[in-house]
This record gives C-alpha cells, structure tokens and sequence, in this order.
C-alpha cells in the first residue's frame, strides 16, 4: 500500500508472488546450479532405532558468504556420524562439486517423526567470469535453496517384547573384544 509520510504519500507497489518448485528438486528438474538433496535410510523404524540421514550440497558455481543451517529436530537424540566429505558428481552431464554431511537419528516417541529442510544461503556470482569483481562489473546474487523435508514413522515398542529385558532396536550389531595376555 501507500505509505504516507509527513503528509506525503508514495505510491503503492504491486508485488506478484509466484509458486515455487518443491523444495529438494534435482539439478535434472531445475538445471539449478546449486541444491540440497536430503536423504534417510529408512521411512520406517522403530522407537529408539537409528535413522542414517544425509545431507547434501551440489554446486556448479562458487559460493561467498554461505551459511548452511542444518535441521533442527524434537524428540529426538542426533549425533554427527563422522567428518564432512566433499567429492565429485556428474548429473545429466553436468559436473558437481558435492559437500556431504551425515547424522544419525535416534527418535525417542513412536508417531511420526519430522526432519526438517535444511537451508542454504549464499551469494553467487553473475555477470561475468570473476566472483564479485568491482572493476570488471560482475555482480553477486542472493540465492536460497531448501531441502526437501523428510517424514519417518516411528513405531511403538512391540506388546510382544518382554517389558524387563533390554530394548535395543537395530538391522546389525557387532561386539568386539581383545584380551590382552597378563604380563606378570
């Protein structure tokens, strides 16, 4: 609307706001030079049973100022599962630089458990071959992308599973054990 000032109005502003593509869409649907891509392990679990979730930055171009907020969830344990991995990837003939971040889950209600978007915020540059280069006139473009958000159910504890012995929910365990010999 107008907005008057000291009895001076300006005139108003017609804003046109257009659908956006799903969150989560491949370099394939929209030939975009950067996207996140989020994915689980598994759509279905038990209470308490880990869930793999990876998080991941494709990119065509050179990002400044970038900030990547990872998912924030409720009801649930997250542990960081090892260090972040960058590699390459080709995408309908496009070559990608990929920043790979995995976590794990832990959901501690039945129901269903929501993984929130993560968001990338990030300058790219357009304009020219520099990056943000004030005398050859390239400039920089605010770009946002999201994740697509991903839903688990999570089922209760079986009524069939004995309520004194220990729950521990898993598709594999390994116990491993060295003895060392005594040195008397």
């Amino acid at each position: 609307p107008a907005i008057n000032f000291d009895g001076v109005l300006s005139k108003p502003i017609t804003v046109t706001v257009n659908e956006t593509t799903k969150p989560g869409n491949t370099a394939r649907d929209a030939n975009q030079l950067v996207f996140l891509d989020a994915q689980v392990d598994a759509k279905e679990v038990y209470v308490q049973q880990q869930i793999n979730f990876t998080l991941r930055l494709y990119k065509r171009t050179e990002l400044h100022d970038a900030s990547l907020v990872q998912p924030e969830v409720e009801g649930a344990v997250q542990e960081k599962i090892g260090s972040q991995r960058s590699y390459n990837a080709v995408i309908d003939g496009r070559d990608y630089e990929v920043v790979e971040n995995r976590f794990a889950y832990f959901p501690q209600k039945s129901g269903t458990f929501v993984i929130p978007p993560a968001e990338l915020n990030a300058t790219i540059a357009v304009g020219g071959n520099s990056f943000l280069d004030p005398f050859l006139g390239t400039m920089g473009k605010q770009i946002r992308r999201v994740s697509n958000g991903i839903e688990i159910k999570v089922l209760a504890k079986p009524d069939s599973f004995p309520a004194n012995a220990a729950w521990l929910p898993t598709t594999k365990l390994s116990i491993n054990e060295t003895i060392a010999p005594n040195k008397s």
